[in-house]
């Protein structure tokens, strides 16, 4: 799925003939033409040296209203409250590169191709906050 949302969001023709995934893609390309306006980030790794981790963000977006929206691609029909965490980690690592990220949070694509649904992190400073205790936690089980 992240492929193909990664070529939609560069503007490559894209036809996806597989019935497992075509739903997602429908809900996608929809979004992407409702609400996006030009991709600024596709799928770039990223890395904090100093708190040493990296990650790939899916999107960084300027929206239509221009706003510049880090997006999460998600296809689970359920929210997990551990996507606030990989949020604010990954809004660290694009700000952290110079990107400037006016909200961010993630975007559930419809498996029957509806509308896909927009989750906003409210409190990046506190979710990025748990996500530095979790990787210290399993840095000093792990090491």
């Amino acid at each position: 799925m992240h492929d193909l949302c990664a070529r939609i969001a560069r503007g490559e023709y894209v036809i996806d003939l597989d019935p497992e995934t075509a739903g997602y893609t429908a809900s996608f390309m929809a979004w992407w033409a409702r609400c996006a306006a030009e991709a600024l980030l596709i799928e770039e790794r990223l890395i904090d040296e100093a708190l040493g981790f990296h990650g790939q963000p899916d999107l960084i977006v300027r929206l239509k209203h221009g706003e510049i929206a880090l997006i999460d691609l998600k296809t689970p029909v359920t929210n997990q409250r551990s996507w606030l965490l990989q949020i604010a980690a990954y809004r660290h690592l694009c700000v952290q590169a110079g990107h400037k990220i006016d909200k961010a949070g993630t975007l559930q694509l419809s498996p029957e191709g509806k509308t896909a649904r927009m989750k906003w992190a409210d409190d990046s400073a506190r979710d990025f906050n748990v996500f530095l205790s979790a990787l210290n936690c399993y840095r000093y089980f792990n090491n």
